[in-house]
Parts: C-alpha cells; structure tokens; sequence
C-alpha cells in the first residue's frame, strides 16, 4: 500500500486507514469532503501542491461528484495555481472515450467545455486491455518532469522524476492495450453499457419499492451502487439522499443472496460491459426481487 493512499478516505478524516503509516507522510495531505468552501479554505492556507480526485466521486462514485462540482474545481484550482488531477483508473475510458473528463466536458456542440481539463490524469489496467499496466496523461509542462535530458546538467539525476516500472513497455500489455481501445475509441460501447446501467439501476430501484427502500441503487454512466441501509435513504418526498460508505449486514447479505440466485457482483455494486444483454440486465433484476424477498422473509431487511 502507498502511504499517502491511507489518508482518510471518510470522517473522521483525521484518523488514517491503517495503521503504520508515518505521521510525517500523513502530515502532507489534506482529506477533505466533496465540499468546494473546504476545499477553498484549505488552498486559502498555501503550500497545496495538487488536488486529486475521482471525477465521478470517491470510490468510482459511491460518494458521488457531478460535472458542477468538477467544473468548480477546475476554476477553483487554477485561479491559485494549483494543479488539478483526476484518478481515472475506473473511469478512464468507461465513462466515454475521453473518460469522465470527456463525458462532463463535452457540451451539445462537441466542443469541449471551454477547453478545460485536468493537468494530470492516471489511468489503470484498460490501458493495457485488462492486463497489467496504465498510464498517467497531463500537460506537456507537467510530463516533461519525467523526460531525460542530458541538456540539463543535474536534471537525469535528482532533477527529474523517476519513472521506472516492471511493466513499462510490456509488448504483450501494449498489443492487447491497442487492440482494446480501437474498440473503445469508437464510443458504440459506452452508450450500450450506459444505456444497459440506466434500465438496470432503475429495474433495481423498481423491484426494491415494495420493501420501503427507494432509491437504494444509484450510480452513473455504467456504474452501480446499492445500499440497504435505510438511515441513508430519503425520509419525506423529495429529500435527499444521504451517501457514505458505510456498510450495512444487509449489503453483505445480499451479495450471498444474489449468489443463491446464480448472480454474483463486486460487493455493493458493479459495472456493466460490452459482454451484458438486455436479457442478462432482465435476469438479474428479477434475481434482485427474489433475493430480496428471501432477506424480507430472513428478517434481514
């Protein structure tokens, strides 16, 4: 694990995931809520070298951002000169071909949003396909700290930043990385998958009704998250709902009763893929209604 990574991803934000983590690398980061005044009044203190986050919410979205929020930070960041970077290693090329950034951006006339973009962006293994690999994208300025220049006396050696890897370059990564993303650049899979995510959050939501839990599926673009916890779903018309990554016995119950019914998904959530039908989408909504109704019966709702 990376030490900067155990900051504290929820409150109470001043204590870390895990243990073992130097009180010097904790003493470098800020954690903050998706909250633009915090995030303001902590750039306000000085010394913040860059704001990152995942574009559609911490987690892949469990702790959901919009394109508002995103676009804010944008401004926020660049009238202190602070760079802004995106962890798209979810989302990267999921959301669009552009990723997260592309999907938010991109206004009706195809243009992007006032051409405003992260400095940096980290992608993960769809880089490679699905093998191991990834890359980090940014600003021509912003990567040229990894270039070697040998016109630079000191720069190769301590000037620059090192950038070695067991996978850079893999030959068998790149070829499956490129024959990948000929697919995804075409843009015909996201609008399937989100179209397919759309019918199956609502397929949810619809069959969860009945047992007093609306909206507890939600997500965005192909991306699913469900939550049985009841202190979290709205509690007059109109209310909002309330997203922490807090779980429930429920949660977890569910996945096993899910399992009973032949369907399996990473915990509290999943995604979608080019491989789903409309009939895998029917089957696994009408698995959910049964599975629920086992827990109903269970006492475990």
């Amino acid at each position: 694990m990376f030490d900067y990574a155990t900051a504290a991803v929820e409150p109470p934000y001043d204590v870390p995931t895990s243990s073992g983590v130097p009180a010097e690398a904790l003493a470098t980061m800020k954690v903050l809520p998706a909250d633009l005044q915090a995030v303001e009044a902590a750039l306000d203190e000085g010394d913040v070298a860059a704001v990152i986050l995942e574009p559609t919410g911490g987690s892949w979205g469990t702790l959901p951002v919009d394109a508002t929020f995103c676009r804010s930070l944008r401004q926020l960041t660049r009238a202190r000169g602070v760079l802004l970077i995106f962890d798209e290693m979810i989302t990267g090329f999921r959301c669009s071909p552009g990723g997260a950034q592309t999907a938010y951006h991109m206004g009706t006339s195809g243009a992007a949003w006032n051409g405003e973009m992260p400095d940096m962006t980290t992608m993960a293994k769809i880089v490679a396909g699905g093998l191991p690999g990834g890359a980090v994208a940014g600003r021509a300025d912003v990567m040229d700290v990894l270039e070697f220049n040998g016109d630079r006396p000191g720069w190769n050696r301590g000037g620059r930043i090192a950038h070695p890897g067991t996978f850079n370059g893999n030959p068998l990564s790149a070829a499956a990385g490129i024959a990948c993303l000929e697919i995804v650049a075409q843009g015909d899979v996201h609008r399937h998958v989100n179209t397919l995510a759309n019918y199956l959050r609502q397929g949810f939501n619809d069959a969860a009704q009945p047992f007093g839990l609306e909206g507890c599926t939600y997500g965005t673009f192909s991306m699913f998250h469900i939550s049985l916890d009841r202190s979290l779903l709205p509690t007059q018309p109109g209310s909002a709902r309330r997203y922490v990554k807090s779980k429930v016995a429920a949660d977890a119950k569910l996945r096993r009763a899910m399992l009973v019914q032949g369907i399996d998904f990473m915990g509290a959530g999943g995604m979608l893929s080019l491989a789903h039908t409309a009939p895998d989408v029917d089957l696994t909504i009408e698995a959910f209604a049964r599975a629920l109704a086992a827990l109903d019966r269970e006492g475990a709702l």
